[in-house]
């Protein structure tokens, strides 16, 4: 019965509602119907539209004194398979009301397969750098400002350094003190000359952000110059172009959290967090998802953390798994809280605290891997 319920209505989400008891359920179909045709009841309550295109509310159940979970299944003619209007029937015009707030959804398995998930995941990046039993670690070549002679300098010290990956901060764009061609080619060439000299594999992701009808080239651009990934934050250029660019360009993806917090600063609105960075970018084509640590200069705690994990990790119809990447002032001296919270699938993402460690950032780098190889090992050996 389950089974075909999800064929016919392949998408059902679970929404948190703030309101009263004797308001609920008429907010429930109200959402239903918003999210799907949109129209008043002498409009959409006949035959064809009723049974075949509107929302069905599966049910009403109360959380707190004025809180309620309510569930609204909707049916294959809406949804389409299309990322984009996936999106608009999840949390399109009912986005604009208040005290309506995406909890979760779930989707069958036809559904999934047409997102696609990462293409790489976990184990193809850990084939890539032949790294199979501990966290894998990052930094950022930053910050912007610098020469790009001295950006480079720096990439070349960490690779030399052992580091897994070297990415662009997030806010490289097309500056003029860093032009998008001439950058991405002199940070893959450090990236690389540096790796071959330390004896060490390291990945480089150039930051891709940019207007529409550019980031696809830019993608391609990147590719040619030898990067093995591209950073794109997925809420400023859309996860459909995330989706874009993980079919055109077969590289890695990682995925950035910019914007996002408009999505989850508030308990009464918007999209939960998890549901957000874990599950959404998962699924829409994120091999590596960047969140702010607990513990950092974000508000975020241990408990989000480990949700957004849990949704990057767990079984999903099949997908790969998707590489969760805590950052946004993590500590180098916090390495083992970090270790416990993340375990061996987590990419650590390691910025400011590596460069400040002393004026030798190879140095730097090669303790810091050394540590978290020593600790891995031990952990294993423990086990």
């Amino acid at each position: 019965m389950l089974a075909k319920i999800m064929d016919e209505y392949p998408l059902q989400v679970s929404y948190r509602v703030r309101t009263s008891a004797d308001k609920v359920h008429e907010i429930a179909q109200e959402i239903a119907i918003e999210q799907t045709v949109e129209v008043t009841r002498p409009l959409w309550d006949v035959d064809g539209v009723r049974d075949k295109t509107t929302g069905k509310v599966v049910s009403v159940e109360r959380s707190s004194k004025n809180t309620f979970d309510v569930t609204v299944a909707y049916p294959l003619s809406t949804t389409s398979y299309e990322i984009p209007q996936v999106l608009n029937v999840i949390y399109g015009n009912i986005s604009l009301k208040r005290g309506i707030r995406v909890q979760d959804f779930c989707l069958n398995e036809t559904m999934a397969k047409a997102f696609g998930g990462p293409r790489f995941g976990v184990d193809g990046i850990r084939r890539k750098l032949r790294v199979y039993n501990r966290p894998l670690v990052a930094s950022a070549i930053k910050p912007i400002g610098r020469s790009i002679d001295e950006l480079c300098a720096f990439a070349s010290k960490m690779a030399k350094g052992g580091l897994d990956l070297i990415k662009d901060d997030h806010g490289f764009s097309n500056q003029v003190v860093a032009p998008f061609e001439k950058r991405v080619m002199m940070f893959a060439s450090a990236v690389k000359e540096g790796a071959q000299k330390g004896g060490n594999k390291t990945l480089y992701f150039a930051s891709i952000t940019g207007p529409a009808d550019e980031i696809l080239h830019r993608a391609l651009f990147a590719k040619a110059c030898g990067a093995d990934g591209v950073l794109l934050p997925p809420m400023i250029v859309s996860l459909d172009t995330m989706r874009l660019v993980r079919d055109k360009t077969g590289m890695i993806v990682m995925a950035h959290p910019a914007l996002c917090g408009v999505f989850f600063s508030t308990k009464t609105h918007g999209i939960s967090v998890e549901i957000m960075l874990g599950k959404l970018f998962r699924l829409c084509g994120a091999d590596i998802v960047i969140f702010p640590s607990s513990g950092g200069r974000f508000p975020f705690t241990t408990k989000d953390c480990k949700a957004i994990v849990g949704q990057l990790l767990g079984d999903l119809w099949g997908i790969k798994k998707a590489f969760p990447c805590p950052a946004g002032g993590m500590k180098v001296q916090d390495l083992m809280r970090h270790l416990k919270i993340y375990g061996k699938d987590s990419i650590l993402l390691i910025g400011s605290s590596l460069y400040e460690q002393s004026e030798d950032l190879e140095l730097n780098t090669r303790q810091l891997m050394s540590k978290v190889k020593r600790v891995s090992d031990n952990a294993q050996e423990e086990a």
